[in-house]
């Protein structure tokens, strides 16, 4: 976002603008969709992995966490070399935390998006997927009146230290409602054994193309 940009400004851009290296994370996410859905899950659920709705987006959030530690680090190293007087660092070093942030979107946004359609009723997809957004806006607002009051005056490299540490304490959260979930889901499938299940990855991508098409969209909007 906004961080990153003022990241980059401090770089060394050959020839770029600052806002410009943040353009591969659309065309990043557009190119992993359809390799997650058509390689990566199916391979993985071949071998007996577990990648269930809400364990990929807790892994999505965990990278989110290593893609902010990965940002404090360049903007910790950028620092020691403006101190030493050496020269400036590439910009093409934001593109592992680009890389890494845009799995976790996909991993996190994505499958949160197909999970909210796939388990809610028939006559509240459409609204469940407006509050789903409407979390979203909430984020940003917060995370706008964070930068521009509290993180105004800090280090960048102690604002995205701080960043990854609120997303782990998010990912505790997280952590804690989808135990609840898969118990209450356990305790369902008892009760009702012929109700259908949410069981693998190829299931969340009931009317997927039209979200990932619609977060795409969004992407490139935001970028």
């Amino acid at each position: 976002g906004s961080a990153w940009t003022l990241q980059a400004s401090q770089m060394n851009l050959h020839g770029l603008q600052p806002e410009q290296p943040h353009l591969v994370n659309p065309i990043l996410i557009m190119m992993l969709i359809p390799l997650f859905d058509r390689c990566i899950y199916p391979t993985l659920e071949g071998r007996g992995w577990n990648i269930s709705p809400l364990r990929r987006m807790g892994l999505g959030m965990f990278l989110c966490a290593i893609g902010f530690f990965t940002s404090g680090a360049l903007e910790t190293i950028m620092e020691t070399r403006a101190e030493q007087g050496l020269d400036k660092v590439s910009v093409f070093w934001q593109l592992p935390q680009i890389t890494i942030v845009a799995i976790a979107e996909l991993l996190l946004s994505i499958t949160g998006l197909e999970f909210a359609y796939a388990t809610s009723p028939e006559k509240m997809k459409t609204f469940l997927l407006s509050v789903y957004f409407l979390t979203v806006a909430i984020g940003d607002f917060l995370g706008g009146s964070l930068y521009s009051t509290i993180f105004k005056t800090m280090d960048r490299a102690t604002v995205m230290y701080i960043c990854a540490m609120l997303m782990l304490g998010n990912l505790s959260l997280f952590f804690c409602v989808a135990k609840w979930w898969e118990q209450c889901e356990r305790e369902k499938s008892l009760v009702e054994p012929n109700q259908p299940r949410l069981k693998s990855s190829q299931e969340t991508t009931i009317n997927s193309n039209h979200i990932e098409v619609e977060m795409t969209a969004q992407h490139l909007s935001l970028s």
